[in-house]
């Protein structure tokens, strides 16, 4: 019988993973390293009200969260996805909140005390707006989370088809952005990380920064283009440490117990980001288009 090449493939790809050591590798859901992995949140009912009411015409959950989950692997870091009613890690250094629109007591009070226990918070606009039950605060918009983001939502804003504008990141480029944008008042103590560069809202603040208990509190009040969530999250992994590496566009690094997989989707050759002296158990160094490589970490 002559195998197709995708009969081919699959014979390749069985044998390269009887080269692996299986017993040592954990189940994806217990894989964890604290110094490479983030969490981001998802929360179905927020997901579901967006796609029922986006209030914006070019919002789209399921995109902003990818960006922001983009951002995470262009870094070679390693993404949880936890729930706002279930535990996670309790090591996490840093999570994302984007766009949990429906809040609680219960809720905010967990980021209240993983901050307080030394965590990295980065909420996002929409963020915190309404109660369980679709309704608005009585108070300051985002209510639950005012004191922890140090910062007064004063209003928010979304471009017309066809128009653009610029948010400027402190140390970070300008970056442009159209889908929503939140006009933001620092408290005192509150750091100031980005604001827009122009039209109606130049010099306003568009995200801060705040210190909470022995943790941080980072607040992005923009949906903007893919290098102004990547230049954000690339600032907040400085910050907390991680084991970052920024990768290629269209590679991804994987970690699986005691191996690193690197997968190559470009159309060109790549030098793997393995460490000196990494033994490698499938490919090599150099990773061609289409290729993966395997090393012990």
């Amino acid at each position: 019988m002559t195998p197709s090449p995708g009969g081919r493939e699959f014979a390749q790809a069985a044998g390269e993973m009887e080269r692996l050591k299986t017993d040592t590798i954990p189940p994806i859901n217990e894989s964890f390293d604290a110094e490479r992995t983030i969490g981001i949140m998802f929360d179905f009912d927020s997901y579901w009200s967006y796609i029922t009411m986006p209030q914006a015409k070019r919002w789209n959950y399921g995109e902003f969260l990818r960006r922001w989950y983009a951002a995470a692997a262009r870094l070679g870091l390693q993404v949880r996805i936890v729930h706002p009613e279930r535990e996670w890690p309790a090591d996490l250094k840093l999570l994302i909140v984007p766009g949990v629109q429906g809040f609680d007591e219960k809720l905010a009070q967990r980021l209240h005390d993983y901050a307080d226990a030394g965590g990295h918070l980065l909420l996002t606009c929409r963020t915190g707006l309404m109660n369980r039950d679709g309704h608005l605060w009585e108070g300051p918009i985002a209510s639950p989370i005012v004191t922890l983001i140090g910062a007064r939502i004063e209003a928010y804003d979304s471009l017309p088809d066809g128009a653009s504008g610029q948010v400027d990141i402190i140390d970070g480029g300008k970056h442009g952005w159209n889908v929503w944008g939140d006009l933001l008042y620092a408290e005192e103590g509150t750091k100031v990380i980005a604001k827009y560069s122009d039209q109606f809202y130049a010099g306003a603040v568009a995200a801060t920064q705040r210190k909470h208990g022995k943790g941080m509190a980072t607040y992005s009040g923009v949906y903007a283009d893919q290098s102004y969530h990547d230049a954000i999250v690339e600032k907040l992994a400085r910050q907390c440490k991680l084991h970052s590496v920024p990768l290629p566009d269209r590679v991804m690094v994987y970690q699986r117990g005691p191996y690193s997989v690197c997968l190559n989707y470009t159309d060109k050759s790549i030098t793997a980001p393995a460490p000196r002296g990494a033994k490698f158990v499938v490919g090599s160094a150099k990773i061609e288009p289409a290729g993966v490589a395997v090393w012990e970490v």
